[in-house]
């Protein structure tokens, strides 16, 4: 979003503080008055909880609207009852039957609810078989609202449906503890989940030889797939190094690497390092390195 300079600007004491552009039209049984500036599309599972609830709350407080993103209505999107836009993609979140097809019930009952008041589709995106892994409670931002029994009920309930379909599939188990790392990985390993992404103590600050130690000790207790994950945009926003990186590859799990870094240069080098060596997935910062 951004704003660009008028060079007809008006008096803002002669402007309507509430700016609307009609959205609709005869043929819409519910057109919709949207103000020129709204909140644009992320998902519950980037933000988690409390941001979703922050964010919506402002929409009702400034009467604009709360896209809701791809993952679809959350209850934190309605707690606060700020107007909606009701995003839905592929994955049809929201309107999914239980085989994976579109759900014309689920559709209605979705987009009859009182705060949603337009309907996004994403018609199409870059996830494809063949070139994409789903990552099960993957956000960082969901563990810190999610107890371990939750974060195993949905790793199951996801496992229950990627296994036996094949679809390649990641698993979070960042912590700020071992054993519960240790404990997620386990069973990711027992219900067949492929790989696990295997950082260091999240939202802590962290050194080389901690994230070295923090692997191998997890090695000892499972035999799950490990990608090596530098998450330098969140948790304790640690870039990880190449030398860090390389060490972890000897690590026998280690059969990936979710690689990104902010330094364009150790990002370059450690796709280019990697890609004959191990499974990568693209964490940015540069999308089209990802194809």
């Amino acid at each position: 979003e951004w704003l660009s300079h008028s060079l007809g600007a008006i008096n803002s004491n002669e402007c309507d503080s509430q700016i609307k552009v009609k959205i609709g039209n005869s043929l819409c049984s519910q057109n919709y008055n949207a103000n020129i500036m709204n909140i644009s599309a992320m998902s519950f599972g980037s933000l988690s909880q409390n941001a979703v609830l922050a964010l919506n709350a402002g929409a009702k407080i400034g009467g604009f609207a709360h896209n809701t993103g791809e993952g679809g209505i959350s209850p934190y999107h309605l707690e606060n009852k700020g107007d909606l836009i009701w995003q839905f993609g592929t994955g049809y979140f929201g309107c999914r039957a239980d085989d994976g097809t579109f759900s014309k019930e689920k559709y209605k009952d979705s987009s009859s609810i009182e705060t949603v008041k337009m309907i996004e589709m994403k018609l199409s995106q870059g996830a494809k078989p063949g070139n994409t892994v789903f990552i099960a409670v993957g956000s960082g931002g969901d563990f810190t609202v999610m107890t371990t029994e939750e974060r195993k009920s949905a790793i199951k309930a996801i496992a229950e449906v990627a296994v036996p379909n094949k679809i390649p599939t990641f698993a979070s188990v960042q912590s700020t503890d071992i054993r519960t790392t240790i404990e997620l990985s386990q069973l990711c390993e027992e219900v067949g989940i492929d790989i696990v992404q295997m950082s260091s103590a999240f939202y802590y600050d962290v050194k080389k030889g901690d994230i070295i130690k923090w692997v191998n000790e997890v090695s000892k207790h499972t035999h799950v797939g490990f990608a090596a994950y530098s998450h330098w945009y969140s948790g304790s926003k640690y870039d990880m190094t190449m030398d860090v990186a390389e060490e972890l590859l000897k690590v026998p799990n280690t059969v990936a690497v979710k690689w990104g870094s902010p330094n364009i240069a150790n990002y370059l080098a450690g796709i280019n390092y990697f890609v004959p060596r191990a499974a990568v997935v693209n964490n940015g910062p540069l999308g089209i390195y990802g194809h």
